[in-house]
């Protein structure tokens, strides 16, 4: 992000990233979950503030957090969220 790049575009990657890495039965494996946690981290702490989620963002974010929460057995670790 310290190319310049306008953090409208960044969001959008970031959550294309997040979409893609949510193959079939994503949140049953565990190594899947805590990627997903982490790159959910890097929209939430680098992006949003710059770059404020929609209501349908927001929803998509807690949905997915909550279904990593159920798969590790504990919160999905979101820094501000």
């Amino acid at each position: 992000m310290s190319l310049g790049e306008e953090m409208n575009l960044v969001k959008e990657l970031k959550l294309k990233e997040i979409r893609s890495i949510m193959k079939i039965n994503w949140s049953v494996e565990i190594e899947v979950c805590e990627l997903l946690e982490k790159t959910l981290n890097e929209l939430i702490v680098e992006v949003l503030p710059k770059c404020p989620a929609t209501e349908e963002e927001r929803q998509f974010i807690t949905i997915t957090a909550k279904a990593i929460a159920d798969t590790l057995k504990r919160p999905c670790n979101l820094e501000s969220y």
